[in-house]
């Protein structure tokens, strides 16, 4: 062992790996709200607030498979950057506080969330989120990890206005056949 060369990692851009850390955490959010909506999904007994929730399963892969695909091309670009060390540490429960707690909705083995219930909840969870990431990133100087960051509080709040306006057109439509 001792006349074996060591094996020696080649020093890692910091940058990289910051940026490596910060899709794994907002992958690991939008992981967690993917599952939030799958239970919330299972267990809405309502039919308009279930689809809502289905949407936003639909979303949330769409999502998920977008920013493994940027993680993936992110860690081909250096060799070993997957095994580098965790450079950004988080809190976990700081980022499962952001989640409702579904159980005060429950009624009778479950839950009855009506469409602009489910919305208002969407609503809530995505500005808690874009609060939490712009907050988050302040913390640092500007690099790739804290671009990465701010850009997921931005893609949230573009959500937000998505889902407004979608309700907006939706209640037209509804007026509009009213009248």
């Amino acid at each position: 062992r001792e006349h074996r060369p060591a094996v020696e990692i080649p020093k890692q851009d910091t940058q990289r790996i910051f940026a490596r850390d910060a899709l794994n955490m907002i992958l690991c959010v939008v992981a967690r709200f993917l599952e939030f909506y799958r239970e919330s999904s299972k267990r809405n007994q309502d039919a308009g607030g279930k689809e809502i929730f289905e949407r936003m399963i639909q979303e949330e892969e769409k999502h998920i498979a977008d920013l493994s695909r940027q993680l993936e091309e992110l860690v081909s670009q250096e060799k070993y950057l997957d095994r580098a060390p965790i450079f950004l540490h988080f809190d976990p429960s700081e980022l499962e506080a952001l989640i409702p707690d579904v159980s005060t909705r429950e009624v009778e083995g479950g839950a009855r969330w009506d469409a602009q219930a489910c919305v208002d909840l969407i609503l809530d969870l995505n500005r808690k989120t874009s609060d939490f990431f712009r907050t988050y990133a302040e913390r640092f100087s500007e690099t790739q990890g804290k671009r990465i960051l701010l850009s997921f509080a931005g893609q949230e709040d573009e959500h937000s206005n998505r889902v407004r306006q979608r309700i907006k057109e939706i209640q037209e439509t509804a007026d509009n056949a009213a009248s």
